[in-house]
C-alpha cells in the first residue's frame, strides 16, 4: 500500500527499491532507477508549470476576477480564460455554461421536460 501524495509516493518507492536492491537483477535496478529519475524530472516540470500558471493568474486581470469566486483557483481561472477568450459572444452566462458543457440534467417524460441540477 502506497500513501497518497507525490512526495510520499516517491519516498516509498525509492525506499522500497533500496531495501529490495539485493533481490533485483542489475537490469531491473537500472530500469527502476531510470523510472525514478523520469518521475523526478516530471515532478520538476510540473512544479515549474504550476509556478508559471500561478504567476500568470495573479497578473492577468480576468484571472484575478475569476479567482474571487469561491472554489476557483489559478488552474481553473487560466483554463477558463484560455477556453472562453471572448465571453461577450454569448448572450448570457447560461449560454457560456452550456458552451462549456455545464448544463443541468434534463429529465423528459411524456413530452414534458423537467430540469434538475
Amino acid at each position: 500500500m502506497v500513501p497518497k501524495g507525490v512526495s510520499k509516493f516517491r519516498q516509498t518507492v525509492v525506499g522500497k527499491l533500496e531495501a529490495e536492491k539485493a533481490k533485483l537483477t542489475p537490469l531491473s535496478q537500472e530500469m527502476f532507477g531510470k523510472l525514478v529519475d523520469e518521475f523526478a524530472a516530471l515532478e520538476k516540470q510540473l512544479a515549474y508549470d504550476q509556478e508559471k500558471r500561478e504567476a500568470l493568474a495573479t497578473t492577468h486581470p480576468k484571472c484575478q476576477r475569476l479567482m474571487t469566486i469561491p472554489g476557483i483557483g489559478p488552474f481553473t481561472a487560466t483554463a477558463l480564460v484560455a477556453a472562453v477568450s471572448d465571453a461577450s459572444a454569448c448572450k448570457n452566462g447560461r449560454q457560456v455554461a452550456a458552451w462549456l458543457g455545464l448544463v443541468p440534467r434534463q429529465h423528459a417524460t411524456g413530452g414534458k421536460e423537467r430540469r434538475s441540477c
